[in-house]
């Protein structure tokens, strides 16, 4: 997006995924510790619960929005949403499917951050390797819409959870 203050022309990027108006929130307690708490966070939309919303165009529908779905900053909201409007069994299954892996990697993703800073190579190495690593490397091992098609093959739904992982 681009805005313009002062005659001066700015581009934003996408959303930070995270909850960074939370005082609690781990995300926000590292960038207040990097940034020595001088960046400010602002909500995203006048609906304080909607951070972004899908939009998805039907084929020969000449760009006319058909569905639209909205992102919550709360995870658990969304997969709520979701799975109103995604009813079926399989459904159901990718969804929770896909929430599951997406917590997988973020859990995973923070231990190796951790890991990446307090251990040497060589034991990092062996950690990876080892059991204790199998489920991040099996998520990282395939893209987000691989993986969420060996759940569904909705492709609707493949869609808007593929980009809900983006916006996340």
């Amino acid at each position: 997006a681009t805005m313009e203050e002062k005659g001066y022309e700015f581009d934003s990027f996408h959303t930070v995924g995270g909850n960074l108006l939370s005082v609690s929130a781990p995300l926000k307690k590292f960038i207040d510790l990097v940034s020595g708490g001088f960046v400010e966070w602002c909500r995203t939309s006048a609906d304080d619960d909607v951070m972004d919303v899908i939009s998805i165009c039907k084929e020969g529908s000449e760009h006319s929005v058909s569905d639209k779905y909205a992102v919550y900053g709360d995870q658990s909201r969304t997969k709520k949403e979701l799975k109103k409007r995604f009813s079926s069994p399989a459904d159901q299954v990718a969804i929770d499917n896909f929430f599951f892996f997406a917590w997988l990697a973020k859990i995973g993703v923070l231990f190796w951050f951790v890991i990446k800073i307090f251990v040497g190579v060589e034991l990092r190495r062996y950690l990876f390797n080892s059991r204790l690593f199998s489920p991040l490397r099996k998520v990282a091992g395939m893209t987000t819409s691989e993986r969420i098609r060996t759940w569904t093959d909705n492709e609707e739904l493949i869609g808007v959870l593929s980009y809900v992982s983006a916006a996340k």
